[in-house]
C-alpha cells in the first residue's frame, strides 16, 4: 500500500501539473488567436476604410483642338506622338505642343503677342473644357456645396484669369461660385488628404477642378518636350455621391505615394486600394518618369504581376511624356483624365503613376458603367 500510495501520489501530482501547463498553454493560444482574429479585422477595417474611392463624376480634357486627336484612344493607338513644330515668326523649330498660333505681323512685339494668343487660347479652352461638365454641375443638389479650384499658369496673359472663367461660366447659367487662380497646381496625393478629411466642410462637397498650362511662343520659346493642356475634373468622395444620388462615370482609388526604390511596394498598396488584382491591369498611364525611373516602373508592374497588353494595334504602356508632353501644372490630372477616360470607353481598371521630384504616386482609376474586363480595339 505504501508504494501504491507514493507512486499513486506522484502520478497524480504530476498528472495535475501537466493538466494546468495544458490549459494554461491552452488560454493562451486562444488568447493569440483572438488577437490574431481582431488584429485581421482591424487591418481589414482600414484597408475598407482606405479604400474608399472619389468618383468621377465628369471630366474633359484638352491637348489638342482636333477632336479626333484629343483622346485617349489616339494616344493608346499609337497615333499621337510630340513631334516638332516651327513657332509663329517661323524662324525656329521646337518639339513641344502648343495651341493654335495667330498669324504673326513682322514688327510686332512678342509680349504683346503671346498675350493676345494666350488670351484667345484661355476663352477657347475654358468653354471646351466647361461644356462637358455644365450638364452634370446643374444637376448636382442645391444643398451640395460646390468648391471650384482654379488652377491657370499663362506667363504672358495681362487679363484677370478669374474674370475670364466666371464670364464663361455665367454665359452656362451655372450657380454662383468663387473663384480664386493659383499657379501652383496641387498633385494627385491632395486626393489623399481630401479622403483622409473628417466629416463636413472639408469633406462632404464635389469639386470642380480646372487646370490649364500655356506657354509664350515669342518673348519666350516653350520647353523642348512641353505641351499645353488642360484638364477639367468634376469629383466628389463616393459617400458624399451616394447620398446625393449622384451618378459616378469612374472610380478614382486612393493614390500611394513612395519613391523610384521602392516602387513594388508602392504598386502593392495602390492594388489593395484599388481592391484590384493585377492581373486585370493591362494599361499603365504615366508622366515625369526618366529613363531609370521608367524601367524601374515598368520592372515594379512585371515583378507585381502586371501584364500590360501588347498588341499590333495597342500597347498597355502609355508615356504621356513622349505622346502629349510636359504639361506642367496639368500633368498630374491630364494622365488621370486619359485613364478614365480609356477606362469608359474600353472598360478593365487602369494604372496611372507620375513622378515628380523624389515621389512616385501609383494609383487604379476604373469606370463604374463597363465590364472589369478590357474590350478590344
Amino acid at each position: 500500500m505504501f508504494w501504491i500510495a507514493v507512486v499513486g501520489v506522484s502520478l497524480v501530482v504530476a498528472s495535475t501539473v501537466v493538466v494546468i501547463r495544458f490549459r494554461a498553454y491552452a488560454g493562451l493560444e486562444r488568447a493569440a488567436k483572438s488577437w490574431d482574429a481582431r488584429r485581421d479585422a482591424h487591418v481589414a477595417d482600414v484597408f475598407r476604410v482606405e479604400s474608399r474611392p472619389i468618383v468621377l463624376l465628369a471630366g474633359a480634357h484638352r491637348f489638342s483642338h482636333d477632336d479626333a486627336e484629343n483622346t485617349a484612344s489616339a494616344i493608346a493607338g499609337g497615333d499621337l506622338l510630340l513631334k516638332s513644330q516651327t513657332t509663329p515668326d517661323k524662324t525656329t523649330a521646337i518639339e513641344a505642343r502648343w495651341f493654335g498660333a495667330l498669324p504673326y505681323t513682322v514688327g510686332e512685339a512678342p509680349a504683346d503677342y503671346d498675350a493676345s494668343r494666350q488670351l484667345a487660347v484661355l476663352d477657347g479652352l475654358i468653354a471646351k473644357l466647361l461644356d462637358p461638365v455644365a450638364g452634370p454641375i446643374a444637376m448636382l443638389p442645391p444643398a451640395l456645396p460646390l468648391v471650384v479650384r482654379l488652377h491657370v499658369t499663362a506667363p504672358a496673359l495681362t487679363e484677370s484669369v478669374e474674370e475670364r472663367f466666371q464670364l464663361a461660366w455665367r454665359q452656362r447659367g451655372l450657380r454662383d461660385v468663387s473663384a480664386a487662380n493659383d499657379p501652383e497646381a496641387p498633385g494627385l496625393m491632395s486626393l489623399d488628404a481630401w479622403l483622409d478629411a473628417p466629416s463636413g466642410d472639408a469633406h462632404d462637397h464635389a469639386t470642380l477642378l480646372v487646370v490649364i498650362e500655356l506657354h509664350s511662343l515669342m518673348a519666350e520659346r516653350p520647353p523642348k518636350g512641353s505641351a499645353e493642356a488642360g484638364v477639367a475634373l468634376l469629383m466628389a468622395p463616393e459617400d458624399v455621391a451616394q447620398r446625393s444620388r449622384l451618378a459616378p462615370m469612374a472610380q478614382i482609388h486612393r493614390p500611394r505615394q513612395g519613391t523610384v526604390a521602392t516602387l513594388r511596394d508602392t504598386l502593392a498598396f495602390a492594388l489593395r486600394w484599388g481592391e484590384t488584382d493585377a492581373g486585370a491591369i493591362q494599361h499603365l498611364w504615366h508622366s515625369g518618369f526618366d529613363r531609370v525611373g521608367q524601367q524601374a516602373l515598368l520592372s515594379a508592374t512585371r515583378a507585381g504581376g502586371i501584364t500590360l497588353m501588347a498588341e499590333q494595334r495597342i500597347s498597355g504602356e502609355h508615356d504621356l511624356d513622349r505622346t502629349v508632353g510636359d504639361s506642367g501644372i496639368a500633368a498630374d490630372w491630364l494622365a488621370l483624365a486619359c485613364a478614365c477616360d480609356f477606362a469608359q470607353t474600353f472598360g478593365g481598371p487602369q494604372l496611372v503613376a507620375r513622378q515628380s521630384g523624389r515621389e512616385s504616386i501609383l494609383g487604379v482609376v476604373r469606370a463604374t458603367n463597363r465590364p472589369s474586363f478590357p474590350a478590344s480595339l
